[in-house]
């Protein structure tokens, strides 16, 4: 496990907001996945920019089994800097760790392969409702540890033939260049914010928990049906260098009285656990 500074992030940029953790929360992923391996852990990258780049851009790529979760940890900056970087999930945490002057980013891309097209194995009829008929309203970050800003994307997707299309994470992702989030904006049925974490507060405190709720999300299109999610893609990037940081859990707030979902694997639903507060 690595060995962060319990320094926490508590600046959050438009209409997200930071908030004590409560109660009255779903845990949609606490990973709390056993380290050990790829058959227990979502993923574990890691990268040397001396002997895994190509200039100064290096990439890792896993995908798990199942095909719910796509991770790609990514360095493509200037001036070729040698250095590392490295994301895993375990042990109750997400962790990206990068070491001084490199700028690393971590993209997260998450489908439920139950709600794609019949014809590659799906159900039409299986889709997500983010709101649980209407009672959840909001995402939140329990982000435990950071000692420098990060800034995190997030999309929702309710957008089946797009995603459907094979040539999808070709666009969205462009090998030796990076994730064009752009090209993602631009379609239908996508809801996007930007939280930007650019304070550092406390030495050793509780966790922050920071909240974006759904009408805080932008679109460039047509928005995303948050009744009808089919992916989430999440973006996590410094350009800080150096940035260690850890989120221990995300969900939906409030907690709605029964609880139904499928599993979009990391930010999404399955593993969950509820925190005892």
């Amino acid at each position: 496990m690595f060995n962060l500074k319990r320094i926490l992030a508590a600046g959050v940029l438009s209409v997200a907001a930071v908030s004590t953790a409560s109660a009255n929360q779903v845990v949609l992923d606490s990973f709390d996945y056993p380290f050990g391996g790829a058959a227990n852990t979502p993923f574990n990258l890691s990268l040397d920019l001396a002997a895994d780049g190509t200039g100064s851009f290096a990439q890792d790529r896993e995908v798990s089994p199942d095909g719910i979760v796509d991770a790609t940890l990514l360095i493509n900056q200037d001036n070729n800097p040698v250095g590392n970087a490295s994301a895993r999930a375990g042990g109750g945490s997400l962790f990206l760790a990068m070491d001084p002057g490199v700028n690393a980013s971590l993209g997260l891309f998450y489908s439920n392969p139950a709600a794609l097209p019949a014809a590659l194995g799906g159900d039409l009829s299986v889709l997500e409702d983010l709101t649980n008929d209407g009672a959840s309203d909001s995402f939140y970050f329990d982000v435990s540890s950071i000692d420098l800003s990060f800034s995190l994307e997030l999309f929702v997707i309710s957008n089946l033939a797009d995603l459907a299309n094979p040539g999808f994470f070709n666009s969205l992702y462009q090998n030796g260049t990076g994730y064009d989030t752009a090209f993602l904006r631009g379609l239908n049925g996508v809801s996007y914010t930007t939280i930007n974490s650019t304070t550092e507060v406390g030495l050793g405190d509780p966790a922050e928990t920071i909240t974006a709720s759904f009408n805080s999300f932008n679109t460039d299109t047509t928005a995303a049906n948050f009744e009808q999610v089919t992916g989430i893609f999440a973006l996590i990037t410094s350009s800080s260098g150096a940035t260690d940081l850890a989120i221990d859990e995300v969900g939906v707030v409030p907690e709605p009285a029964t609880l139904a979902l499928f599993g979009l694997g990391l930010l999404g639903l399955g593993v969950a656990r509820r925190r005892k507060i």
